[in-house]
């Protein structure tokens, strides 16, 4: 899009809505950002549900507790409900889809309509009224039932509901689990257009499992994560910890040692015996991580010889899940993946003799990013990353 890599910052949805619920002077919201509080962002999208979970902490900054994307249980999951539900009325398949290609205006206002009321139901029973396309009842079988009338569908206010139940229970069993995971939560607050039910917000409220934590939802869900990404550009460090996904590190060269290191991972390199494709972990799956605080990575690299004076030297960035950590683990073995390369240019004169590298990497941010120094000579070194 033509924006230049500095001025381009990666929010996380379900972060960026906490950002802008904090902002808030809402009454209901006052208390979830106090210090010790811990709640979650429960961000319902049209297509996914995504969660994360916050301490607060004693500066008023955040301490990433969970974080998770639940999978699509979003809003969409109720219009494919009510999809096969007129396919069912109208004994077509195709109705729906014909009805597109034939009138998308009528199709349109029939999804706009359906949309309001979903959003508008509540637990108080009341059947549904759509207003009829008239070119649907050209493109399906027009049924004999209660159901139709010459320009309206009504639908059953049970029916109704029966829309709602896989997303539900899906919702309520994931916060379930997180609530068991976590050990307790002061507050839950919905964000994103899903969240804009009545019938949802009602269903969760009174859940027997749930009802004793305090549920709220801001005035504008769908647009919390919008005006919090905005928020959070301008503090991206006001989340000041961040639970790694995965184990990092880099492939590396060690000095062989037979005694720990596997015989068909030993090479030559400019005249030594190395141990290749070792796996040299900085955070480990699961680790707690500060926004500004880097890990570090020493390595050196030989040049003794000319023709490596001026050669790039390649590290390779991996991530892995479920890494041992009572031997040495390398790069090639089941479940770790390459994400990249960090490649080091040599000075106009050449590298030295020896060098000794210092790599900075900062994983609790968005973004992973990377500083590299060689501290046989006290200079920075000038590095491009080039990730898969």
């Amino acid at each position: 899009a033509g924006i230049p890599e500095a001025q381009l910052l990666i929010a996380l949805e379900p972060e960026a809505a906490a950002m802008y619920c904090k902002s808030l002077p809402e009454q209901t919201l006052t208390d979830t950002f106090k210090p010790h509080k811990r709640y979650m962002v429960l961000d319902l999208g049209g297509g996914t549900v995504d969660v994360v979970v916050h301490d607060v902490l004693e500066d008023g900054g955040l301490a990433e507790v969970y974080k998770a994307s639940g999978g699509d249980w979003g809003g969409t999951m109720v219009d494919r409900e009510f999809e096969r539900y007129i396919q069912n009325i109208f004994n077509s398949e195709t109705c729906l889809k014909e009805l597109w290609n034939l009138s998308p205006r009528d199709a349109y206002d029939l999804e706009r309509e359906f949309e309001m009321q979903k959003r508008q139901i509540s637990n108080k029973a009341a059947d549904i009224r759509l207003k009829l396309p008239a070119r649907l009842q050209q493109v399906g079988k027009v049924p004999v039932t209660s159901s139709i009338t010459f320009d309206h569908i009504y639908v059953q206010y049970p029916k109704f509901k029966e829309f709602f139940e896989n997303p539900k229970n899906r919702i309520i069993s994931l916060i379930k689990d997180i609530l068991n995971e976590v050990g307790r939560l002061d507050q839950i607050i919905l964000v994103g257009g899903f969240s804009s039910s009545r019938y949802l917000y009602d269903q969760l409220k009174s859940h027997s499992d749930i009802s004793g934590i305090d549920i709220c939802c801001p005035k504008e869900p769908g647009l919390a994560v919008l005006q919090g990404a905005v928020l959070f550009g301008y503090n991206p460090e006001d989340v000041r910890y961040r639970i790694c996904r995965y184990t990092f590190g880099f492939g590396v060269l060690q000095d062989f040692d037979e005694s720990i290191h596997r015989a068909d991972k030993r090479d030559k390199v400019d005249g030594e015996d190395v141990c290749k494709d070792v796996f040299d972990v900085l955070v480990y799956e699961g680790e707690k991580v500060k926004f500004d605080d880097p890990k570090f990575a020493t390595s050196k690299s030989s040049h003794r010889q000319a023709d490596r004076k001026h050669i790039p030297i390649k590290k390779e960035l991996f991530a892995g899940k479920n890494i041992p950590q009572d031997r040495t683990v390398y790069v090639t073995e089941e479940g770790i993946k390459p994400l990249g390369k960090i490649i080091s240019h040599a000075p106009k004169e050449g590298w030295s003799n020896l060098v000794e590298f210092k790599t900075k990497v900062y994983f609790g941010q968005t973004e992973i990013k990377i500083e590299d120094f060689d501290i046989t000579n006290n200079v920075t070194v000038n590095v491009e990353i080039d990730f898969l």
